[in-house]
């Protein structure tokens, strides 16, 4: 039964997700034929909780339009729906951009009616950490995070009229709008610096280039260049203090990386463990999950977390290219040794640094854009729940 004496500003009401919603799309018993190409399906690892839409990079499985059109007759999703993992990741949430596509079971969406509610204020309210708690809270337990459909439906939502509705969603979105479009641009600049390290060091076309080769290990490199390894061209270095769970700090203000897919585990009250900066950034190799980052500001970190720079000949900015994505996960164990004995076609150093100077204001596009993209994230996560509880209010609807 909803709790009608919780204090809300006035003209506010207290509902239940089911009570908004219009459909419900639940593929559960659904197992489609897979194919390598077509409609993307949407499973729950591409609900990221760092960003609104799906992650569409995760999706590793498609199906063709003859199943499309048998298997989710109607199980489509549609645009503005909101995408909830019942199994595994629960607690996150996701927003549809898409005007028609699959979703696969454990995943389901929510289709809210217009008449009762924006969609885009019902899905800000269950990214409120509030509600988040409330969707872990109905964990039923087993080999794996689950909530069963009637109890997520039956979640309580503090509603204000619907023009309220839309004025919460629009500030909150505007804010993710220009995060969303922060994380595209660095798309484009790392898009544009890997299409030079291509041309210049896996095509040979780079400036000065004779056509002259010579044999190798690797097949024919450019005359003058080597075949190595990262050892070759980097400087590893040592972190002497692993932060745990303890080190975690609310009023922390030095990040903890990790070897998680954002890189950030979380901030602590220690000051760095390592100095890092934009004229003198490190490299960042996780050892067992083989993601990398390319840092500009001081840090603590976890274990297995492998800093490196270039060394005395070689640029940071051109090592980081030269070694991202190179060595990928394959299993749940320390990738380091895979890592160092990677061979590589090496330019000279000059070559090396030419590049080195291309790709550098590019990279402080990027990290400018991070800094850009934090600062909205923590303004929009600040905003979040005080818009949600009427501590906050959007311009023309104080009481």
């Amino acid at each position: 039964m909803v709790d009608q004496t919780s204090t809300i500003p006035k003209g506010w009401k207290i509902t239940t997700l089911g009570a908004v919603a219009e459909k419900i799309v639940d593929n559960r018993g659904k197992t489609p034929p897979i194919t390598t190409s077509g409609f993307e399906l949407l499973e729950v690892n591409t609900i990221s909780e760092s960003q609104r839409t799906p992650d569409y990079s995760r999706v590793t499985k498609y199906i063709n339009e003859d199943t499309f059109k048998h298997w989710f007759r109607t199980g489509v999703i549609l645009e503005n729906d909101i995408l909830i993992p019942t199994v595994g990741t629960i607690g996150n949430v996701s927003f549809s951009k898409v005007s028609r596509g699959a979703i696969a079971q454990n995943l389901i969406a929510v289709r809210t009616d217009a008449k009762k509610s924006e969609p885009l204020f019902v899905y800000y309210f269950l990214k409120n950490p509030s509600s988040k708690n409330k969707l872990l809270n109905l964990d039923i337990g087993g080999v794996q995070p689950s909530i069963k459909v009637p109890h997520l439906l039956a979640v309580e939502i503090e509603t204000p009229p619907l023009p309220e509705q839309r004025a919460i969603a629009a500030v909150l979105s505007s804010l993710d709008d220009k995060i969303e479009l922060l994380r595209e641009q660095n798309k484009t600049l790392e898009a544009t610096a890997q299409a030079i390290f291509k041309e210049w060091f896996v095509d040979f076309n780079f400036p000065g280039a004779t056509g002259k080769m010579i044999d190798s290990e690797l097949g024919q490199i450019p005359a003058g260049w080597t075949v190595g390894t990262v050892n070759d061209v980097i400087t590893r270095h040592t972190i002497t203090y692993r932060c745990d769970a303890d080190d975690l700090s609310k009023i922390g203000k030095t990040p903890i990386i990790d070897q998680g897919s954002n890189g950030l585990y979380g901030y602590t009250e220690r000051e760095p463990d390592f100095e890092a900066s934009t004229e003198n950034p490190v490299i960042i190799f996780t050892n067992h999950t083989c993601n990398m980052w390319f840092i500009n500001y001081p840090f603590c970190a976890i274990q297995n977390v492998i800093p490196f720079r270039g060394n005395a000949e070689y640029s940071s900015f051109f090592v980081y290219y030269m070694t991202l994505g190179r060595v990928t996960f394959i299993e749940y164990k320390g990738h380091w040794p895979d890592f160092e004995q990677k061979e590589y076609a090496i330019p000279t150093p000059n070559l090396a640094n030419i590049f080195a100077e291309i790709v550098k204001p590019l990279q402080h596009k990027i990290w400018n854009n991070n800094s850009q993209i934090q600062n909205l994230s923590t303004l929009r996560d600040t905003l979040l729940p005080k818009l949600m509880k009427g501590e906050v209010r959007v311009a023309g609807f104080n009481d």
